[in-house]
């Protein structure tokens, strides 16, 4: 570190410069050591260190491989396939059970970091594993980076710390971080007041979400749509259990995420919630009005609407209009037939897709109640003449075909 020759090649120096000297060259020691000694981080970069990884062409490896920067092996191992340095500099590695095993550290570790490439890993569900068994707690971090604190009684030195996917999508990893036994900067969690705040948080952030009478829309296969006044928010994946209708007030500690533009709640690791049951209303909009952003998550009734079928590559897509400005779309699998011959009326959650805006219906279409709904006769309408079948005005005494003439309202 520094100048490292040899001291004897240094010509001889008189005894009070030989004391500065040395002293100098211990002052310098000493600061060696203290940035050994609290320095905050091993970092693992793959864009860098010289780490010898397979290309994108080695996609289907799936036995476990060791890769070397010349001082750390990591262990890397993907049973459905595969692992490479992909364009983004990222290790990607797949799905569940897929693993990266550090190697031992000499110092107690107390946390550990994982940064993905923006927009990677955000359907990845991960943990910190100690053999089997999972030793973190997943918190906060900057965008793209994930945070995670060892249990204290896993914290020792020469422990290997395993990276493990546990659900059923690719990870991607650009870097990790391994922080020092009282070297890691606390971490404070973000508290948000609604979910437009904690959409605001940004992707891969976590925050405390204060929910104040949000309100389930709806309850499909892992999701969870809910709204408050500011807006909505599909809670993703999680252990929680809402019916539509129930009303939502406490907090919730979680990450936020997105998926094709749709807001999502994720990996949650704390809530309380007072739950009291209600009953969920529709939004009534235009078709114009229910095709916004804003309007994600919500459900909404948007009536008299003819389908105008479009086919696009392989699928054959049903919209509102010729101009296609929303797409209906059978996520929740109700098997009703698109109907483009008859005006009906759709009830559904409203779910962005990249650059488009769908309605899932959550119930069968209705015929459209827009149009004659109802006809009712006057008074006078009652009082009317009546004549017989030769135009002949007759008494009410008559025997035989009449016929009375009247107003009708529609």
């Amino acid at each position: 570190y520094g100048d490292h020759r040899d001291l004897h090649s240094f010509p001889t120096r008189r005894s009070s410069d030989l004391n500065k000297f040395l002293r100098y060259s211990l002052s310098l020691v000493l600061a060696f050591v203290a940035s050994v000694t609290f320095a905050q981080e091993v970092t693992f970069d793959f864009a860098g260190n010289n780490w010898k990884l397979p290309d994108s062409k080695a996609q289907g490896i799936t036995n476990a491989t060791d890769f070397t920067n010349g001082t750390y092996t990591i262990t890397v191992s993907a049973p459905e396939k595969a692992y490479y340095l992909a364009s983004n500099n990222a290790i990607i590695y797949g799905k569940k059970d897929a693993y990266i095993n550090l190697p031992k550290f000499d110092f107690d570790v107390e946390r550990i970091d994982i940064i993905s490439p923006a927009g990677g890993s955000g359907k990845t569900t991960r943990n910190i594993f100690v053999g089997n068994k999972a030793v973190s707690t997943q918190t906060t971090g900057a965008k793209g980076t994930h945070q995670y604190e060892i249990a204290a009684d896993n914290q020792a030195a020469n422990t290997v710390y395993t990276i493990k996917v546990t659900n059923a999508n690719n990870d991607q990893i650009q870097k990790i971080l391994i922080w020092k036994k009282g070297s890691a900067k606390p971490i404070e969690t973000k508290k948000v007041d609604n979910i437009a705040a904690f959409k605001a948080i940004g992707v891969g952030n976590k925050a405390i979400l204060t929910l104040k009478n949000a309100q389930v829309q709806y309850v499909g296969t892992g999701d969870i749509y809910i709204v408050d006044e500011t807006g909505g928010i599909d809670i993703y994946q999680s252990s929680l259990s809402y019916k539509a209708g129930q009303i939502l007030n406490g907090t919730i500690e979680a990450s936020y995420d997105e998926f094709k533009k749709l807001p999502e709640l994720v990996n949650i690791a704390a809530s309380d919630i007072k739950v009291t049951d209600g009953i969920v209303k529709p939004f009534e909009m235009t078709v114009e009005e229910a095709a916004k952003q804003e309007n994600a998550c919500k459900l909404v009734t948007i009536k008299d609407v003819t389908l105008v079928k479009a086919v696009e590559g392989e699928y054959t897509n049903y919209y509102t209009d010729a101009e296609k400005t929303m797409q209906i779309f059978d996520k929740f699998k109700l098997g009703y037939k698109p109907n483009t011959e008859t005006a009906m009326d759709y009830t559904g959650i409203i779910i962005p897709f990249n650059t488009k805006i769908e309605l899932a219906p959550t119930i069968a279409p209705t015929a459209s109640t827009t149009g004659i709904t109802n006809i009712t006769t006057d008074e006078a309408a009652k009082n009317a003449p009546v004549y017989n079948l030769a135009g002949q005005k007759v008494t009410k005494a008559y025997k035989g075909v009449d016929t009375k003439i009247g107003r009708a309202h529609v």
